[in-house]
């Protein structure tokens, strides 16, 4: 089984899974019950049987051993593990032109005030994005964008031309999550993900409900590269296959429905603090292709809270 690690060397040979002894919907009430206060990470809230996995941390507390059944698994560095690796800046770049979706979901549906940790995130990456192509003389869509357009403005587009006439396009849009997009939102992405190079979702993983509809949603072209960064909570746990899977039903040389596809999660819980700073690192590494970045040199810029 492929788990993520905070270290490339100095991790455990082995791990003991600590377990409730009883699945039953009952069993898992209980344990719940007895152990939703001192056996979660701190930032745990609103704990119930659904979410205790989620925020479950047997090592922060003592369970007691009839409750529990423990095995221990061996861990070895995985094969599939790669170093220097880079985005493909030669497809990204094949029209010279590069296009960015960045969706970012609420942290509390239905809130309308910038002081929304989500809507927060939203503004300050229209802030960093026209920031990051300021020099070059950026228009946007609508014309006007205030300093904090959040609510107001749900979906703005940046544009400009570079020197050597490279275009660089960014869109943000903002949704009170996935799963409730309304139809037009849900339309405009999909017009948006067909010629899209990068799209980042920014928000809750929903414990993978918006994770895996957003993987579900998208036009996508055929022999069209594109990097999707799923960035919410532990959504390294959460993708499945089936993005790849759709992938490899329009790219007959791709049976895997990874040749045009870069993926990239977070194994961690991310903070909507941190979140508009992690895509625009990456929108940012997209236009060093002067100078190409690996990945790793790419997410050192990004923080590891």
């Amino acid at each position: 089984m492929p788990v993520a690690w905070g270290t490339k060397s100095n991790f455990p040979t082995t791990y003991t899974f600590k377990l409730p002894a009883d699945v039953s919907y009952a069993g898992q009430e209980a344990f719940t019950a007895k152990y939703k206060s001192n056996c979660v990470d701190y930032s745990a809230h609103d704990v119930n049987a659904g979410d205790m996995w989620y925020y479950y941390r047997p090592g922060r507390c003592t369970l007691d051993a009839a409750d529990i059944f423990s095995t221990t698994a061996t861990i070895a560095p995985s094969a599939e593990n790669t170093t220097g690796k880079y985005p493909e800046y030669d497809r990204v770049w094949a029209d010279n032109e590069l296009h960015v979706v960045s969706i970012f979901g609420k942290y509390e549906d239905g809130k309308t005030s910038n002081s929304d940790a989500g809507i927060a995130a939203y503004n300050r990456f229209l802030a960093d994005s026209k920031k990051a192509i300021q020099a070059y003389n950026p228009t946007s869509e609508p014309a006007n964008v205030a300093a904090n357009p959040g609510v107001a403005t749900p979906d703005v587009t940046y544009s400009a031309t570079l020197p050597d006439g490279r275009k660089v396009v960014i869109t943000a849009l903002l949704v009170d999550s996935v799963t409730s997009m309304s139809q037009a939102a849900s339309d405009r992405y999909e017009a948006l993900s067909a010629n899209a190079d990068l799209i980042a979702y920014n928000g809750h993983a929903g414990l993978g409900q918006n994770v895996r509809a957003l993987a579900a949603m998208g036009t996508w072209q055929v022999g069209k590269y594109v990097i999707v960064f799923m960035n919410g909570c532990d959504t390294f746990a959460y993708v499945d296959g089936s993005l790849a899977k759709t992938r490899a039903e329009i790219n007959g040389d791709d049976p895997e429905g990874t040749k045009y596809l870069d993926f990239v999660t977070n194994s961690m819980p991310s903070f909507f603090s941190s979140m508009s700073n992690a895509t625009s690192t990456i929108v940012k590494g997209l236009l060093r292709y002067d100078t190409p970045m690996t990945y790793e040199q790419i997410f050192e810029g990004i923080d590891d809270a």
